[in-house]
């Protein structure tokens, strides 16, 4: 059988209260004042947003939301953890997407495809479908796939008492506020 990550017995609206009992319902002042400028900086991308976004069937502004919560739109970042680029992709997850992946001194794009905003976003995508379509189209379940970890994301669903840890809690805040900002930004242009 193909393993799901589908709970056995918790109806999609007993996950959905579940989520949404966890996640903030505002959004950090660190983050609220930070997401002007990450858009600005993600903004760069917008063809490539755009192009995969609906080449992968994906929500409008998902893409770019992500990329403002992961990197504030910033190519050439990495974490402690070890992600890298625009997407914050961590070695294992790049790799498995065929992402060549360098150590963490390396900042040539060429030779760490994490860094290649194209690539990376692609590949996020790619992950964010393949996310989504596990968890029913649930944004708030993929994004805790996408920043936690499929794994832990199995873990949560069948221990009722775990908890995601903050970073998680926090993201899907932030990505959903960023995805408020990149529509906001979308409505003001074509009113223009």
């Amino acid at each position: 059988p193909v393993p799901t990550d589908k709970p056995a017995a918790l109806p999609e609206t007993d996950l959905a209260s579940r989520i949404e009992a966890e996640v903030p319902a505002e959004v950090d002042e660190e983050f609220k004042s930070a997401a002007q400028e990450a858009y600005g900086k993600s903004r760069g991308w917008t063809n490539e947003f755009n192009k995969y976004g609906g080449e992968y069937g994906l929500p409008e502004n998902l893409l770019i939301a992500v990329a403002m919560a992961e990197s504030g739109g910033r190519p050439g970042v990495g974490s402690s953890k070890g992600a890298r680029g625009l997407m914050q992709f961590m070695p294992a997850t790049a790799r498995g997407r065929g992402l060549i992946v360098t150590d963490p001194a390396s900042k040539d794009p060429a030779l760490d495809e994490r860094l290649d905003p194209t690539k990376s976003i692609k590949a996020a995508a790619w992950k964010l479908s393949r996310d989504l379509k596990k968890v029913d189209g649930d944004i708030a379940a993929a994004l805790m796939h996408y920043n936690w970890g499929a794994g832990n994301y199995r873990k949560w669903l069948k221990d009722p008492n775990r908890k995601m840890p903050e970073e998680t809690r926090m993201y899907i805040t932030r990505v959903r506020y960023a995805m408020l900002i990149a529509a906001q930004a979308r409505q003001k242009k074509a009113q223009q």
